[in-house]
């Protein structure tokens, strides 16, 4: 049978926003295009500090994609500025350079946004900041089940003397209740653990016997090891049988042999019922390699991805900032520069543009669509998508439609930020010389609604990522 797929990767909506206040876009000092030979000052006076974090906190309302997200979401940003300028200017003092860079990330912490960046030059070195490494789970071996609102420890972990006591709360750290895939249905179960981009070595949490005797006990986190697949790793191993089991590891070549294999497996798995795809350091595969696999399957519809980008004239410029300083390194080559240049010219004249429609901003929404043959079956399986942090174009998108198609989960730890965005806005701060960068880009699922900078949250986490019983049990499970 033939199969249509179609990836409307460059269907394009452009939403206008436009306020009743024009943004004062000249009101940003022109140094703000970096100089990629510049240091900065070893030192700088309270007033400087002041005025670049006025011009950095410009740059946000106006760049930042998530800005507005957060907002919405509660955030007081007017307060975490004044904050920030209260915290480094109360002694009145000159202030380090790298301490001022370090604060920058330090208060924007909270967004778990890993793309915010921050970099100097100072005695011919070079000082970076950032949010810090990608956000993962790190996990006891305390698992715990729901009963009445409250949490009973189950037996097993490496602590045999709070086994079926009860968890009333840790101390001094935040913690979470990661959810687990059950061993019978209609059971919620949780492992205890901590989400964060720093790597902590233990909890003190606090459990209490049925007597009401309470026990304090130090808990040791253990943090796993991702798996991250080369061009030497095959394209994909499978386990046949009544739930196939399809490990796609990395793109293929259009004329490798695993590639047709990877495509021809796809006959003997469109009347199974249920269907495990684990994607877990698949970096490289792409939406179009899926989509070659995923039409000889479905006749299944759905749109699941949508990017939204903030263009604005300080936007813009940003990139063009980016584009002239990569252009700059010693490390580019020529042919990389022409190209640096034409795309350029195509900033340029999008800016242009921008400018001519005297507008604050506008929004443009990138929409994936997955479009399967009418004449194929309908999609009825149950999927169950193993993910982890090193994922891919291709990862992502099963990941998403874990999340949206009826009975399928997403299993694993969250799958990392998406898009991967290389060509970040820059800009240079007036007298610190801090080149920061800014992401204007947002990533929504099939309702429109923000995915997280971490990526879409698992259904249900694997705190042992070498066992696969858990997912098979998922995936044979009529009701959960």
């Amino acid at each position: 049978m033939g199969y249509t797929v179609k990836f409307l990767m460059g269907l394009i909506t452009i939403l206008f926003s436009i306020n009743s206040i024009p943004i004062a876009w000249a009101q940003l000092p022109s140094q703000l295009v970096p100089n990629i030979h510049e240091e900065s000052p070893p030192f700088l006076s309270p007033s400087q500090v002041l005025e670049d974090i006025a011009v950095y906190e410009k740059i946000l309302r106006e760049s930042y994609a998530r800005f507005s997200v957060l907002q919405q979401n509660g955030v007081d940003w007017d307060n975490v500025f004044f904050n920030l300028k209260a915290s480094l200017s109360e002694s009145n003092q000159k202030i380090l350079t790298k301490n001022f860079s370090e604060k920058l990330m330090e208060t924007l912490q909270f967004t778990e946004d890993t793309s915010f960046q921050a970099e100097f030059s100072l005695h011919k070195r070079l000082y970076q900041s950032s949010i810090g490494s990608d956000y993962r789970a790190s996990y006891t071996t305390v698992k715990l089940v729901k009963q009445d609102n409250t949490y009973r420890v189950l037996p097993g972990s490496r602590y045999p003397n709070i086994a079926n006591q009860w968890f009333v709360r840790c101390f001094n750290t935040s913690h979470q209740l990661f959810p687990i895939v059950p061993e019978r249905q209609g059971e919620q179960r949780f492992i205890l653990g901590k989400f964060t981009n720093k790597k902590s070595s233990e909890l003190e949490c606090l459990f209490e016997d049925g007597f009401g005797k309470s026990l304090r006990k130090t808990l040791e986190l253990d943090h796993h090891t991702s798996i991250i697949y080369s061009a030497k790793d095959p394209v994909f191993t499978w386990t046949p049988g009544h739930i196939p089991y399809i490990r796609w590891m990395r793109e293929g070549r259009a004329k490798e042999n695993d590639t047709q294999r990877f495509y021809s497996i796809s006959a003997q798995i469109r009347n199974s019922k249920a269907l495990i795809i684990d994607v877990r350091g698949n970096t490289t595969g792409s939406f179009k390699f899926i989509d070659q696999w995923l039409r000889s399957i479905t006749s299944g519809n759905w749109q699941n991805t949508i990017v939204r980008e903030k263009q604005s004239q300080i936007t813009l410029e940003g990139i063009l900032n980016r584009l002239e300083y990569i252009r700059n390194s010693p490390t580019t080559s020529y042919p990389e520069r022409q190209n640096i240049d034409k795309e350029k010219q195509r900033m340029l004249a999008l800016l242009r543009y921008v400018n001519s429609q005297k507008i604050p901003h506008r929004m443009v929404e990138t929409k994936f669509s997955f479009s399967g043959n009418p004449s194929a079956s309908w999609w009825n399986k149950r999927m169950v998508v193993v993910v982890n942090r090193h994922c891919g174009d291709g990862c992502q998108f099963l990941a998403a439609s874990a999340k949206q198609l009826k009975n399928s989960f997403l299993v694993g730890e969250n799958p990392g930020n998406f898009p991967t965005v290389s060509r970040l806005p820059l800009y240079q701060l007036p007298h610190s010389k801090i080149r920061v960068s800014v992401n204007h880009r947002l990533h929504l699922d099939h309702e429109g609604v923000p995915v997280s900078p971490s990526g879409h949250e698992p259904d249900f986490w694997l705190d042992h990522p070498a066992s696969l019983s858990e997912i098979y049990r998922l995936a044979r499970s009529t009701k959960l």
